[in-house]
């Protein structure tokens, strides 16, 4: 699995990578302090999710990058934030994020969210038996 993490808070990031490896052995994640640097990222490498900590609004207009991700990307968007603002949360969904984690998660449930964004998203599974073997 591949991850594009945005935002400044590197201690914070090393810990989500360590819950994330709990279930995906093989994660890959890159990072990114700025919003150009992020979007840059998710268009060229495709992940399968993007992190992005609401939290680092200094470098990273979080809202506006959730817009332009979703102007090139369904790539699944989860937000970590400190905040329980309900309006801020709101927007965020709204606007195309997938999921909202705050301190209070526990790390399996966030595996546990996680886990279900990608299945949602992953294409579905190919039939046993090809079509032109099926008689109508």
């Amino acid at each position: 699995m591949k991850a594009v993490c945005v935002g400044e808070s590197g201690g914070f990031w090393q810990t989500i990578t360590l819950i994330l490896r709990v279930r995906w052995s093989d994660l890959s994640t890159l990072r990114a302090t700025e919003a150009r640097e992020g979007l840059e990222l998710v268009y060229r490498e495709q992940p399968d999710v993007v992190m992005l900590h609401l939290d680092s609004a200094a470098t990273v207009d979080s809202f506006d990058f959730i817009s332009q991700v979703r102007s090139f990307s369904d790539v699944p968007i989860v937000i970590f934030s400190q905040s329980d603002d309900v309006d801020d949360k709101v927007r965020a969904l709204e606007m195309g994020a997938d999921d909202w984690v705050t301190p209070s998660t526990m790390p399996m449930e966030f595996i546990a969210e996680v886990n279900a964004i990608l299945r949602r998203r992953s294409p579905p599974a190919m039939s046993l038996y090809p079509l032109s073997s099926v008689e109508c």
